[in-house]
């Protein structure tokens, strides 16, 4: 345990280019008060939902966080939960010039529903791979 305490503590400052698929992950909690008549699933009363990155995204965020300077590349849609990403990448002070944003092709969004003790998982928006153009690729 030391090792890996010691190893963290001279991690320094890095620079890391990042490539990957950028996402951004819903997390929507409430309370699973009763089963559903029309069929066998819970139905969640919605508490609060909250937002956070994911997929490389959510590696770059972990990299800043233990000190190194990261730029990511990816691709996202020009859509809101694109936006989302950008906002939260820019609150941690990772370079997010790489990014580029696509017309029409929607930034993968997982929502999951918490409600007491269960979990689900559900994906939300369509994750289809999109020709780039020259350009962008």
């Amino acid at each position: 345990m030391e090792y890996l305490i010691s190893t963290i503590e001279n991690f320094g400052s890095p620079a890391i280019l990042l490539v990957g698929d950028l996402m951004l992950d819903e997390f929507v909690y409430g309370d699973a008060e009763r089963i559903s008549p029309e069929s066998p699933v819970p139905v969640l009363r919605v508490v609060k939902s909250e937002y956070r990155l994911g997929g490389a995204a959510n590696v770059a965020m972990e990299l800043a966080t233990l000190g190194a300077r990261v730029k990511i590349v990816g691709v996202i849609g020009n859509d809101r939960p694109g936006e989302l990403v950008l906002q939260e990448l820019g609150k941690l002070g990772i370079d997010s010039s790489g990014i580029v944003r696509v017309e029409g092709r929607p930034t993968i969004c997982k929502r999951r529903y918490v409600g007491l003790a269960q979990h689900r998982h559900a994906q939300c928006g369509q994750h289809q791979p999109v020709q780039l153009h020259p350009r962008a690729a």
